[in-house]
């Protein structure tokens, strides 16, 4: 820290996710930037549920907190910062919509139908019934996957429940090493459609049910049956 440092930017852990031990809490680094007259931006990306996250960092004492738009199911490209009313006015400045329409912040240049969408979206997050319109229909693709997959065999199937944007299905090829079940995640990816695997780990995968559409349950379980047993 010395004159020329503007701000300290601080990528949130995800309170979900097992205590990190390598990363200052964010309470130093508030208490850092105080002493310091130093503004502190925090990464928040997808902590955006449950929606009183959207003012956590800022009631703790952050100057501006950035949230990912997709993670408020709004467009993949698009973000949101809230706090200060004096540094959010400088981000204004420095969009491309700012005085002078230079070169300044045209590389984050958003379609004005993609901000729209992202205002739409967030007044929808706020207010929608997350556990009817986003839980319950994630848990019933799940379960039907579970009903739809039990006739493979040496397979386990380990229903997840919801954390970070995904409401799970973990799979355990039983008896298959790292490589092996590697191998049949890639055969998933190729061909049309193709089906993209939450993670890996060892001889488990992880399908997030949260984003699939209606029926693509289906078009998963064919796939995995095609690729484990040779029958469509």
């Amino acid at each position: 820290i010395n004159e020329k440092t503007a701000a300290i930017h601080y990528a949130a852990p995800i309170p979900e996710a097992p205590p990190r031990t390598d990363v200052i809490p964010l309470e130093k680094v508030l208490n850092l930037g105080l002493k310091h007259g130093i503004p502190i931006i925090v990464d928040a990306a997808g902590q955006t549920y449950p929606t009183d996250r959207l003012k956590m960092f800022a009631s703790m004492g952050a100057d501006l907190s950035c949230y990912s738009g997709k993670y408020v199911s709004g467009p993949n490209s698009t973000g949101f910062v809230c706090g200060r009313k004096d540094l959010i006015e400088c981000i204004i400045v420095n969009s491309f919509t700012g005085p002078g329409m230079g070169w300044i912040g045209r590389a984050s240049k958003l379609d004005r139908q993609e901000v729209l969408a992202l205002v739409v979206a967030i007044q929808r997050w706020m207010k929608m019934d997350h556990e009817k319109e986003r839980f319950q229909p994630a848990r019933e693709k799940r379960d039907r996957l579970i009903e739809l997959l039990k006739p493979i065999q040496n397979i386990k199937l380990t229903p997840q429940p919801y954390s970070y944007h995904c409401i799970g299905l973990e799979i355990t090829f039983e008896g298959k090493t790292t490589n092996e079940t590697s191998n049949l995640v890639n055969k998933l990816k190729e061909g049309d459609p193709s089906v993209m695997i939450r993670s890996v780990n060892d001889n488990n995968i992880l399908l997030n049910t949260m984003f699939l559409a209606d029926g693509d349950e289906y078009i998963i379980a064919n796939k995995l049956k095609t690729i484990i047993t040779g029958i469509k």
